[in-house]
């Protein structure tokens, strides 16, 4: 009876454990919803990515209807080793994105999706997002009364130009620290403010020497926010939004941003007009001779400059293997296979995780087991840019192999970083990574052959021989019978030709971004940029009938006015033309943004007529 009991209880236990073990691989499989941004600008283009992260097999992905907004793209990216969103782990994932645009104002829901995933159906969350107007959105009633931006373009009488300016239109630079250890990350902002009608472009955007930068918005778009300076409402427009990263100590003066501005003002000459609707009504009078007369104004514009005093990180308690990093953060190993065969190649990755200065981050040292041919290390880096300070993940990933055999064991790596929050040096260590390494598979000699006899049959009769020539020449006249019969045949019956269908002419220059397409796929920044201002270039020109040669940013505005088109459109061309020669000298530019400025330039040929 004993030994039943404890027969009994070895069961349940294995049981139990069977049960745990499928939660916890049940719980290492996750399907979520992520979208690039929670408030939005109506009509504007965001993504959200569907993930599924630790699952082997992915079947019958489906994602829901968006009754409230529009697809303009979908991809996917396979499965690969990344940093999970939630975790900052390295998991293997698979991600669906969809680029969608809202079609109205409000709180809206973005559906998850569905998936059967290991075999098990599963659902993805809902993610609610915020959508409002921007400021060359058409405002609701509503709205246009809460954040009503007064325009200050009429000179009235006792006012001067330069004074209207200073008081309506200013650039304006800042940062979230004006001091700062040396790689600890700083957010800097420049911005224009502006009450006044006017025609503005960007001519010089700061270049901020002296330290590693990385930029939080994918594109600059020339769509104004509204916001509240001492109690009046203004449109600001952004100019340039970033993080830096110090790389020496000492007092860095940031550069000016510059724009370059046509104002419009209207100046009444009678000062017997007081009453505002009287003024708009003698403004747009168009029968007789306007009281106000139209003035056209031509400056430029600067940022003040700012400072920010770096410091040097202290001396006292640095450890030996600290290499720079700044932030706080975690470290991890991972062997993709643990059990290998002799020469097979292996693989180590080694995840730093947390927020801090990723782009000078170094790979911390490893003691090797002896016996381990080891190469170079390859970066990889998984951030999220749009949110202060920089967080995610970078991973770098060795190769190994070795011709010996047994248990390989990497002892626990170590990771020292500077925590500006607590002023002082912290050092985190992993866990160790254990592998084997099998003896390979050889091919042994081949036994001896065995002698073996051989029974051959007797011989076949000699008139059998006889028979099968009689039987091949009978089924070679048969086949030359009807052959012939059905040759004279076709002689008889009339020959109609056959008459195929034209051939539809394919135009493999339908899309005249394909170049740019492929240069973005090649990572070909400076084609990608070329090849986007030809097509735009040569679209204005067809639109004008002119010669592309004798267009230029100065006349493009007048020609396309000539051509009845929008003023939204001709500031979208302009800025589209002015970031692709920006984007060439920017270091910084990745796919996301020659996304954003390829599909911008689809829009823009497209209500431009082609």
């Amino acid at each position: 009876m004993r030994v039943w009991n404890q027969l009994y209880m070895k069961e349940c236990i294995f049981i139990v454990l069977l049960f745990c073990c499928s939660l916890q691989l049940h719980a290492q499989t996750k399907f979520y919803t992520l979208v690039s941004e929670r408030t939005i600008g109506y009509k504007r283009t965001f993504q959200v990515q569907y993930i599924v992260e630790g699952a082997k097999k992915i079947k019958d992905f489906r994602s829901s209807k968006f009754a409230d907004f529009n697809i303009e793209d979908e991809f996917e990216i396979p499965t690969t080793p990344t940093i999970s969103a939630q975790t900052l782990q390295l998991v293997d994932a698979y991600s669906k994105i969809i680029v969608l645009s809202p079609k109205k104002t409000g709180v809206l829901t973005v559906p998850g999706a569905t998936a059967k995933i290991d075999g098990k159906l599963m659902r993805s969350n809902t993610v609610k997002v915020v959508v409002r107007q921007t400021g060359l959105s058409p405002l609701s009633n509503a709205d246009a009364e809460k954040e009503k931006v007064e325009d200050e373009s009429e000179i009235k009488p006792g006012e001067n130009i330069e004074q209207k300016i200073r008081e309506n239109f200013y650039l304006k630079g800042e940062a979230n620290k004006k001091t700062c250890y040396v790689g600890e990350p700083v957010m800097v902002v420049y911005k224009a403010y502006s009450r006044l009608n006017a025609n503005s472009q960007v001519v010089r955007r700061p270049s901020l020497t002296g330290f590693s930068v990385v930029e939080m918005v994918d594109s600059y778009d020339n769509r104004p926010e509204i916001e509240k300076i001492n109690g009046k409402s203004f449109f600001t427009h952004l100019i340039r939004k970033a993080q830096l990263f110090p790389l020496q100590a000492g007092t860095f003066t940031l550069d000016a941003a510059e724009v370059e501005s046509t104002i419009y003002f209207f100046k009444n000459p009678d000062a017997g007009i007081n009453d505002d609707l009287q003024r708009l009504l003698e403004r747009s009078t168009v029968d007789q001779p306007p009281a106000f007369t139209r003035l056209e104004h031509k400056t430029v514009l600067k940022s003040a400059p700012f400072s920010i005093s770096v410091k040097p990180l202290p001396e006292a308690g640095q450890p030996a293997n600290f290499g720079g990093a700044v932030g706080q953060y975690s470290v991890a190993l991972r062997l993709l296979k643990t059990e290998l065969q002799q020469g097979e190649p292996g693989k180590l990755q080694v995840m730093i995780s947390g927020n801090g200065n990723f782009p000078l981050v170094t790979a911390p040292s490893i003691e090797w087991p002896a016996g381990l041919d080891i190469t170079d290390p390859s970066a990889k880096e998984e951030l999220n840019k749009f949110i202060y300070p920089l967080r995610g993940g970078k991973i770098f990933e060795y190769n190994f192999s070795s011709k010996d055999t047994g248990s390989f064991s990497i002892p626990p790596v170590e990771f020292s970083y500077f925590d500006p929050a607590l002023k002082k040096y912290v050092t985190k260590k992993s866990s160790a990574a254990i592998f084997h390494i099998h003896k390979g598979v050889k091919i042994g000699p081949s036994p001896a052959r065995q002698a073996t006899s051989v029974n051959f049959d007797a011989p076949l009769p000699f008139y059998w021989y006889w028979f099968g020539i009689l039987a091949m020449g009978l089924t070679g006249y048969i086949i030359y019978f009807l052959w012939s019969r059905s040759k004279s045949r076709q002689k008889l019956q009339p020959v109609i030709p056959k008459t195929e269908p034209p051939k539809k002419s394919e135009n493999i220059f339908e899309d005249p971004f394909n170049m740019a397409r492929h240069a973005m796929y090649g990572e070909d920044k400076q084609k990608f940029y070329s090849e986007i201002q030809r097509v735009l270039w040569k679209t204005v020109a067809e639109k004008c009938h002119a010669v592309p040669s004798t267009l230029n940013k100065q006349n493009i505005a007048a020609q396309l006015r000539n051509c009845e088109i929008s003023e939204d459109t001709i500031s979208e061309l302009q800025y589209i033309l002015n970031e692709c020669e920006w984007a060439v000298y920017t270091p910084s530019v990745d796919e996301k943004d020659m996304s954003k400025i390829l599909f911008s330039s689809q829009k823009i040929r497209k209500q431009l007529g082609e």
